[in-house]
C-alpha cells in the first residue's frame, strides 16, 4: 500500500483579503484560485449562493401548492352538493393564479384544455367563460411539466 504524501507547491502568492462580507482577514493564498481564508468561508458563500439560485424555484412551487390547495378544496366542497361546475368569482376570490400550473393536457372527452396544479386541474378556462370544471388525477404523468 503506497502512502499518500501531500504535495506542496514551492510557489508563494502574495497576501490577500478574505472575501467572505464581514471578514477582513489577511492571508497567503496555497493556491491562486483561493479567495477565502477558510473552509468555513468557502462553505457559507457557495451555501449563500445556493440560496439565491433557487429562491425562483422556491417561490414558483409554492404559488403551485397555493393553486392545488385551493383547487382540492372547492373539489372537496363540489363533490358534497349537487354542483359541479366552480365559478370565476369563487377562484377569484380564494385568490387562485391562473397564469400559474404545472403542465396541461386536452381531455380527451370533451377535447377541452386542462391546466393542471400537480394533481388538480380546470378545465375551460378563458375570460369568456365564466364556469370551470375542477378535475382530480391520482397520477401525474412524468415528463410533460411545461
Amino acid at each position: 500500500m503506497a502512502i499518500h504524501k501531500e504535495r506542496i507547491s514551492n510557489r508563494r502568492y502574495p497576501r490577500i483579503i478574505c472575501k467572505k462580507t464581514g471578514c477582513d482577514k489577511l492571508f497567503i493564498p496555497t493556491d491562486a484560485r483561493q479567495i477565502y481564508c477558510c473552509n468555513q468561508h468557502r462553505i457559507d458563500h457557495n451555501n449563500d449562493l445556493r440560496k439565491t439560485k433557487t429562491i425562483h424555484g422556491i417561490n414558483l412551487q409554492k404559488i403551485h401548492l397555493h393553486n392545488e390547495n385551493i383547487l382540492k378544496k372547492i373539489y372537496d366542497k363540489l363533490s358534497l352538493t349537487q354542483y359541479s361546475l366552480a365559478t370565476m368569482s369563487l377562484l377569484e376570490y380564494e385568490q387562485y393564479e391562473f397564469q400559474y400550473y404545472t403542465d396541461r393536457t386536452i381531455n380527451e372527452e370533451t377535447n377541452r384544455e386542462v391546466l393542471w396544479c400537480h394533481n388538480y386541474g380546470i378545465e375551460g378556462f378563458n375570460k369568456v367563460n365564466l364556469n370551470f370544471k375542477i378535475q382530480y388525477r391520482k397520477i401525474i404523468p412524468y415528463g410533460e411539466q411545461i
